[in-house]
C-alpha cells in the first residue's frame, strides 16, 4: 500500500510551491484510494467513438467498436474486411484501418446512444472531487502517481519521459483537465503494481494529441477533438463527445466497461484480401533487368541478371565493352567499365525500344487497379508485414525503420501504387515469404525511386522519371525508368523471367567476378579479443554432421565498412550495418582438415594468393544480446 506521506512528496512535486490546504491528509488519501469506477455503459464496447467525424489514415488496427454519432461519416476503414452498421446512410470511405472484435458505426441508434453514455460519464469525472489540486500546466513526464483525483486548471502534458501510474487491482485514477492534453513523440503512459488501463479515465476540456509513436494507458473522454500520430498506441478508448477522431497508423486497444476485467486480445494480422486478378505482364520488358529512358550510368562492379538497354536515349555507361554482349552500337555507345551482364546490352536496339513501350503500357496497367488500401499521404512501410493486395499511397512511400515482410502463399501478387517517390534506407530490406514470389511484386512510382546503401530490395520498379540504386543495394526484380535515367554503383540486379501470368521462372545466378578495389566492402568483421568472466565448460557441437569440441569464446567480431586502397580501413561514420550481427568465436578443438585455398582481396593485390589450410580454430556464430557500453541490451534480436 502507497503511504499518504508519499503521495504528499508527490503533490509538492507536481506543484511545486504547495500550501498547506493543498497537502492531502491521510483521511483524503484513503478516500482517493476509494473511488468508485466510472461506468461507460453501452460506451465501453467502443475504443473509437467521434461525435463529428472518424478518420484514419494508414494500417491502423482497432479492438473494439468503431463509431460516430451524430455525425454519420467515417474515412479510412476497409470496407470489405470490417463489419459495417447503418450503411446506407451512414458512409465509411475505403481505407487501410482493420476493426477486430467489433464492429464499425456510421451513426445509427447504438452509436448515438454509446454518446450519450459517455457524455455522462464525461460529466461524472469532472465532478469528481480533487484529491490534488495541480498546476495550471502541469509535466506529468518522469514520475510516479497512486491512484487519486488530479486536477489541472489549464492542460497537462507528457513530453518528458514515462508517465507511471502504481497501485493495487483495483486502483482509480482520474485526471480533470480544463483544456488540453498533449503527449510528446515517444512518450509513454504505464502501468504498475497490478492496477490496469481499464481503470484509469482522462477527462479533458477541450483537445486531446498524442505524440508520434507514443504509447498511452486509459479512457479519453475529451471535450472536443482527439488525434493520435503516427504510430501512437492507446489501451483504452478514445471517445471524442463533440469533435473529431483523428488517427494515423494507430493502435487502440478497447477494455471492458467495468472492472473486473481482462485485457482484450492482440490485434490479429490483416486478413488476406482477395488475390489480385493476374500478375503484370511485362511483355518485351520481361527479359530486361535494368531499363533506363534517357541513360544508363554505371560505377562499380555491378552485375546485371538479365538484359540492360537504354531507349529511347542510346547512351550506357560503366559496362564492361569486351567481356559483355552489345546491340545497337552504333549508332548507341557504351563506355567501359567494371559493370557485368549475364544478358545483352541494347543501346537503342529494336529490342530497347519494345521493352520501353510495353513497360509504359506495364505502368499504365498497374496505376488503373483498384486500390485495396490506401495509405497515408507519406507512409513509412518498416516494419510491416502485408498480405497480397494493391496498395496505394497519395504521395510517398519509404522503407526506412526495418525490413517490410510481403507474405503470402504462391501466386500472390503486391501491386504498390506511389503518387511521387519511394525511397529506402542503409541496409533496409524488403522480403517476400510465406512461398510468394518476387516476381509478382510490382512497385509503380509516380516520380522517383532511390534505393539506399546495401538495401535488399524484392520487386518490379517501374519509375515514371528516374532510379537510383546507391553502394551496395541490390534488387531481386528489375529496374525501369520510364522518362529519366538508372543511375547505379556497383549493385546487383537479378530479373526473372515472366512472358505471362502463371510462367515467371527465377533468374539464374549472378556469373563470379573479382571484387573491384574501388568497392565499399559491407561484409567484413572486425574481432575484438573477449575474455569471458566464466569460462563454459567444452562442450560437442554438430557442424555439417561432424561433431566438433567447442571451447572457449575468443573473440567478438563486428561488421564494418571498409574502403581500399586510397584509404587506411575504417569504420563508417555511421553504421552500415545493426550491431545484432555480432559473431562470437569460440575456439574449436580436436579436428584437422588441411587443404589449399586461393584468396583474392583487396589486402593481396591484384593476383590471388594461394595458401594452406591447416586446421579449424574458431566457430563463430551470431550473437543473440550485444550489451552497450552501459548494459543496454537494446541490441537484442530473436533471429
Amino acid at each position: 500500500m502507497v503511504r499518504a506521506s508519499t503521495l504528499l512528496r508527490l503533490t509538492a512535486r507536481l506543484i511545486g510551491v504547495v500550501s498547506v490546504s493543498a497537502l492531502l491528509s491521510a483521511a483524503s488519501f484513503q478516500a482517493a484510494l476509494a473511488q468508485t469506477a466510472p461506468n461507460l455503459l453501452t460506451a465501453g464496447s467502443f475504443a473509437v467513438l467521434g461525435a463529428s467525424t472518424v478518420t484514419n489514415s494508414g494500417a491502423t488496427f482497432i479492438t473494439g467498436d468503431v463509431g460516430v454519432s451524430p455525425g454519420t461519416a467515417l474515412t479510412g476503414f476497409s470496407t470489405s474486411a470490417n463489419v459495417l452498421v447503418n450503411v446506407p446512410p451512414g458512409t465509411v470511405s475505403d481505407g487501410a484501418g482493420l476493426v477486430t472484435g467489433g464492429s464499425i458505426h456510421a451513426g445509427g441508434l447504438v452509436a448515438a446512444q454509446a454518446h450519450a453514455d459517455a457524455a455522462v460519464t464525461y460529466l461524472d469525472l469532472q465532478s469528481r472531487v480533487c484529491n490534488v489540486a495541480g498546476p495550471a500546466v502541469a509535466e506529468l513526464g518522469g514520475m510516479t502517481l497512486p491512484p487519486g483525483v488530479y486536477c489541472f486548471p489549464t492542460s497537462a502534458a507528457v513530453t518528458t519521459g514515462t508517465l507511471t501510474l502504481s497501485g493495487p487491482a483495483g486502483s482509480i485514477w482520474i485526471f480533470q483537465m480544463g483544456s488540453t492534453l498533449i503527449t510528446g513523440t515517444g512518450a509513454r503512459v504505464v502501468m504498475a503494481g497490478g492496477a490496469t488501463a481499464t481503470d484509469v479515465w482522462w477527462a479533458v476540456g477541450s483537445s486531446a494529441t498524442l505524440g508520434v509513436n507514443s504509447q498511452f494507458s486509459g479512457n479519453i473522454l475529451a471535450l472536443a477533438s482527439i488525434s493520435l500520430d503516427t504510430g501512437a498506441s492507446v489501451f483504452g478508448r478514445t471517445l471524442a463527445l463533440n469533435g473529431a477522431v483523428t488517427i494515423l497508423a494507430n493502435n487502440v486497444s478497447a477494455v471492458c466497461a467495468s472492472a473486473p476485467c481482462s485485457p482484450p486480445p492482440a490485434p490479429p494480422p490483416p486478413p488476406l484480401p482477395a488475390p489480385v486478378t493476374g500478375a503484370g505482364n511485362l511483355g518485351a520488358a520481361s527479359t530486361f533487368a535494368v531499363l533506363g529512358a534517357s541513360t544508363v550510368t554505371n560505377t562499380g562492379a555491378t552485375i546485371i541478371t538479365g538484359n540492360l538497354g537504354v531507349s529511347p536515349g542510346a547512351a550506357i555507361t560503366g559496362f564492361n565493352t569486351s567481356a559483355n554482349t552489345i546491340v545497337g552500337v552504333p549508332p548507341g555507345t557504351v563506355t567501359n567499365g567494371p559493370g557485368l551482364v549475364t544478358g545483352t546490352i541494347n543501346a537503342a536496339s529494336p529490342a530497347a525500344v519494345a521493352a520501353h513501350t510495353d513497360a509504359a503500357i506495364l505502368y499504365g496497367d498497374l496505376v488503373a487497379r483498384v486500390c485495396n488500401f490506401t495509405q497515408g499521404a507519406v507512409a513509412e512501410l518498416g516494419g510491416l508485414t502485408l498480405p497480397p493486395g494493391v496498395y496505394c499511397f497519395p504521395t510517398s512511400a519509404a522503407v526506412t525503420t526495418g525490413p517490410l515482410t510481403l507474405n503470402g502463399p504462391a501466386g500472390s501478387v503486391w501491386i504498390f501504387k506511389i503518387g511521387s517517390t519511394l525511397t529506402t534506407a542503409v541496409n533496409s530490406s524488403v522480403v517476400v515469404t510465406g512461398g510468394a514470389s518476387d516476381t509478382n511484386v510490382y512497385w509503380a512510382v509516380g516520380s522517383s525511386a532511390t534505393l539506399g546503401t546495401g538495401t535488399a530490395f524484392t520487386g518490379n520498379i517501374l519509375a515514371l522519371a528516374s532510379i537510383t540504386l546507391t553502394t551496395g543495394a541490390t534488387v531481386s526484380g528489375r529496374a525501369m525508368a520510364l522518362n529519366g535515367a538508372v543511375t547505379m554503383d556497383t549493385n546487383t540486379v537479378s530479373a526473372v523471367s515472366c512472358l505471362s501470368a502463371g510462367t515467371c521462372l527465377p533468374a539464374p545466378l549472378p556469373i563470379s567476378r573479382p571484387r573491384a578495389v574501388s568497392q565499399i566492402i559491407l561484409d567484413h568483421y572486425e574481432c575484438e579479443a573477449a575474455k569471458p568472466e566464466n569460462s563454459p565448460q567444452p562442450g560437442e557441437v554438430l557442424v555439417e554432421g561432424e561433431s566438433v569440441t567447442v571451447g572457449r569464446p575468443l573473440l567478438d567480431c563486428a561488421p564494418v565498412g571498409v574502403q581500399s586502397p586510397a584509404e587506411a580501413i575504417h569504420k563508417f561514420t555511421f553504421g552500415v550495418r545493426d550491431r545484432i550481427d555480432h559473431l562470437v568465436c569460440y575456439e574449436v578443438r580436436d579436428r584437422d582438415e588441411p587443404r589449399d585455398v586461393l584468396v583474392h582481396n583487396e589486402f593481396f593485390g591484384q593476383q590471388p594468393q594461394p595458401l594452406r589450410i591447416t586446421k579449424p580454430q574458431l566457430l563463430c556464430v551470431p550473437s543473440l544480446q550485444t550489451l552497450g557500453a552501459e548494459g543496454d541490451d537494446n541490441d537484442r534480436h530473436d533471429r
